[in-house]
């Protein structure tokens, strides 16, 4: 079974959404005219595998390890973050 809703009707329900599609319902999310999302349940940790790749686990740990060592920059406002990442 296919839901189609809107963006709006998901927000105001997402738990029954959400519910349907942890019963095998497949839901669809519409957006504006030419976009739509497909919720997928993650039923187990092995899932994880088929959106986060060993190497893309390994940089976020790498980056979780850095961020708790200090190893960050920070930045106070809007244009210290927009320089920065101009100088990327």
């Amino acid at each position: 079974m296919i839901v189609e809703v809107t963006g709006r009707e998901f927000r105001a329900k997402q738990k029954v959404f959400l519910d349907l599609t942890d019963n095998g319902t497949q839901v669809v999310i519409r957006r504006g005219k030419n976009k739509a999302y497909v919720i997928t349940p993650m039923k187990k940790d092995d899932d994880y595998e088929r959106y986060f790749t060993p190497a893309m686990l390994a940089k976020i740990d790498e980056s979780l390890k850095q961020a708790a060592e200090g190893k960050v920059i920070k930045t106070k406002s809007t244009e210290e973050l927009l320089a920065l990442l101009d100088s990327l």
